[in-house]
């Protein structure tokens, strides 16, 4: 999120290909995939030792104007 100022999550998709070692320092890549004007998405590689622990697929959007006041149940 820290590459994506202003914008908030909108969907997360993470992969653990292979477990890794506490004790080893991880290498973390972001990769800017798209910068929309609404959207902006970023691919996040984990490394250790040259392999690839995770891979993950993140989106952040930008707030919908009046968002927080729709109603998705009405009160009971």
């Amino acid at each position: 999120s820290y590459t994506a100022p202003g914008r908030a999550p909108h969907s997360v998709h993470t992969y653990f290909l292979r477990p890794g070692d506490a004790r080893r320092p991880v290498e973390f890549e972001v990769a800017d995939l798209q910068e929309g004007r609404r959207f902006s998405a970023r691919r996040v590689t984990a490394r250790q030792d040259g392999k690839i622990l995770l891979e993950a697929m993140s989106s952040f959007k930008v707030a919908d104007p009046g968002a927080a006041d729709v109603v998705y149940q009405p009160p009971i």
